[in-house]
C-alpha cells in the first residue's frame, strides 16, 4: 500500500488481516474504505474482490442476506470478467449463506456449481472446502449418512495436500457426526486422530469439544463418573 496506495486487493486483504486478528471495526473500515476506492477507479476485477470479502466478513457476523447481497455483486463481476475460478469461490461462500439459513436446495445448487469448476481447474483442496460445506449442509438437515460421505471425501482431500488444518477440523465433525449415529467405536478412532494434533492447534474451545465427544464414548462405557469429570 505504501508503494501504490491504489492496489485495491491490497486494501482488501488488509481488511481481512485486521478480521483474523479480531480487529472488527477496523476491518470493516479498511474494507469499506477498499470499496470506496474501488469504484472511484473504475477497477473490476478489485471490486469484484471487495464484494467477496465484504460478502465473507457478513457471513462470518451471520448477516447472512447482508452477505448475499455483496456475494450476488461480486458474482455479477467475476461472470462478466469471465473469472470462472472467483465465480466458483463466490458461489460456494453463497451456498454457505443459504446452508444457514436452511435453504438446502440453494445450498446444494450453488455448492455443485461451486465443485465442479473445483474439478475443471484440478483444485483439490477448494474440493475438499466445498464437500465439506456439503457435508455440513445435509448434517443441519439431520441427513448424517450423507454428511459422512462428504465429510470423508473432505478428508482425503486435505490429506492429499497435506491441508493439516483443514484435516483437523473436518475430523471434528466427522467424530460428531458417528456419536450421533450411536456408531462409538468410529468415534473413538476419528477423536484419537484429533488428539494427535493438540499440540498444533489445540485451543481451548478445540479441547472443549474433544472432552464433549469423549465423555458421550464414556456414557456408552458406562463409564458415568469419567464422563461427568469430562462435562466439568
Amino acid at each position: 500500500i505504501e508503494l501504490d496506495n491504489q492496489f485495491i486487493e491490497a486494501h482488501a486483504y488488509l481488511g481481512m488481516v485486521y478480521w483474523w486478528m479480531n480487529q472488527f471495526q477496523k476491518a470493516e473500515e479498511q474494507l469499506e474504505l477498499s470499496l470506496d476506492l474501488a469504484k472511484k477507479s473504475f477497477n473490476e476485477p478489485g471490486l469484484a474482490t471487495v464484494y467477496n470479502f465484504l460478502g465473507i466478513m457478513y457471513k462470518r457476523w451471520k448477516k447472512y442476506l447482508k452477505a448475499i447481497k455483496y456475494f450476488e455483486k461480486a458474482l455479477e463481476l467475476n461472470i462478466q470478467l469471465q473469472d470462472k475460478f472467483s465465480e466458483g469461490k463466490v458461489k460456494q461462500n453463497m451456498g454457505g449463506c443459504f446452508a444457514a439459513m436452511l435453504k438446502p436446495y440453494l445450498a446444494h445448487e450453488l455448492l455443485n456449481q461451486s465443485m465442479q469448476i473445483y474439478i475443471d481447474f484440478e483444485e483439490d483442496i477448494n474440493i475438499g472446502n466445498a464437500l465439506a460445506e456439503t457435508g455440513h449442509v445435509y448434517k443441519n438437515n439431520g441427513e448424517y449418512t450423507e454428511s459422512l460421505i462428504n465429510h470423508l471425501k473432505a478428508l482425503g482431500m486435505f490429506r492429499k495436500v497435506s491441508s493439516r488444518f483443514n484435516e483437523y477440523r473436518v475430523l471434528f465433525v466427522i467424530a460428531d457426526t458417528y456419536s450421533r449415529l450411536g456408531m462409538f467405536e468410529e468415534t473413538k478412532r476419528y477423536l484419537e486422530d484429533i488428539k494427535s494434533f493438540e499440540s498444533s492447534f489445540s485451543d481451548y474451545y478445540s479441547l472443549a469439544r474433544i472432552f464433549s465427544i469423549s465423555s458421550e464414548i464414556n456414557i456408552w462405557n458406562g463409564e458415568l463418573d469419567t464422563a461427568i469429570e469430562e462435562i466439568d
